[in-house]
């Protein structure tokens, strides 16, 4: 098994990046920018980008892979960040793997899938990556950047993907549930959401009911904060790491407000 990795910062916290089905590791382009604070790891999930096909599609089985590259790398402990459906991943490996987790990160994440809009979301992202794939690549990559010379080299690497990978990768996503295990993290959790992406935000309430948090509410925004809104992803990580490297433990909820642009 093949796993394609960058890594930018020789020194601080380890962070690794963990995307959603079908995203590979460019979505993160501009999490780059965080190395001048800690070392940032980016990957392809198997089956993904430059990654090989795995032999399993399995939130335990991917999370048992990003848990290889750890121990490959030599690292005592990461903070892990999902996006999205990564998250699922994020919190495997943080529930299975606690001792080389120094705390977790969720953008857009829940535990299960329960909200209409959500669960319409995952039906449709399956039934269109097994029939219409060119045009799911096109949406991701207008809907995830800007820049459209970011725009095009994402674009090119979700070429790379294997099909069958990326819509099982979709299913098993939509069918995790790890709410009764969440009282069992022992890892540090930050949240972070758009106000504008209800059907995302309302899963606060169930972490609340299971496990501490800390979570960052980033007003006007959607759901694809750490590609669109990144100055403000990167700000909201700087400071979490600061507070956990620092002991300054907080939790709540906390508003950031959107620049004009």
């Amino acid at each position: 098994m093949h796993i394609a990795y960058e890594i930018y910062g020789e020194e601080g916290q380890p962070i690794l990046f963990i995307h959603p089905p079908g995203m590979g590791r460019k979505v993160f382009h501009y999490q780059k920018q965080l190395s001048s604070h800690m070392k940032v790891i980016l990957i392809d999930l198997p089956g993904h980008g430059d990654s090989s096909i795995p032999m399993d599609v399995s939130i335990p089985y991917f999370a048992e892979q990003i848990f290889k590259v750890v121990t490959e790398l030599g690292l005592n402990d990461v903070i892990v960040c999902g996006y999205s459906a990564g998250g699922t991943i994020a919190q495997e490996f943080a529930l299975n793997y606690p001792h080389r987790t120094r705390a977790l990160i969720l953008s857009g994440g829940f535990p299960v899938v329960t909200t209409k809009l959500l669960k319409a979301e995952f039906a449709l992202g399956i039934y269109a990556t097994k029939r219409y794939l060119p045009i799911v690549r096109k949406v991701l990559a207008i809907s995830h950047m800007k820049d459209p010379h970011v725009r095009k080299e994402l674009d090119e690497h979700l070429h790379k993907n294997d099909p069958y990978t990326w819509y099982r990768l979709y299913e098993e996503a939509y069918r995790y549930n790890c709410v009764d295990r969440l009282h069992e993290l022992r890892a540090p959790l930050l949240l972070i959401y758009g106000s504008k992406a209800d059907y995302l935000n309302k899963y606060m309430s169930i972490y609340k009911q299971h496990t501490p948090y800390q979570a960052a509410i980033v007003k006007g925004a959607f759901h694809q904060i750490p590609s669109k809104h990144w100055q403000l992803f990167n700000q909201i990580v700087i400071g979490f790491v600061f507070q956990l490297l620092n002991k300054k433990e907080q939790s709540g909820e906390h508003e950031y407000t959107l620049e004009k642009q």
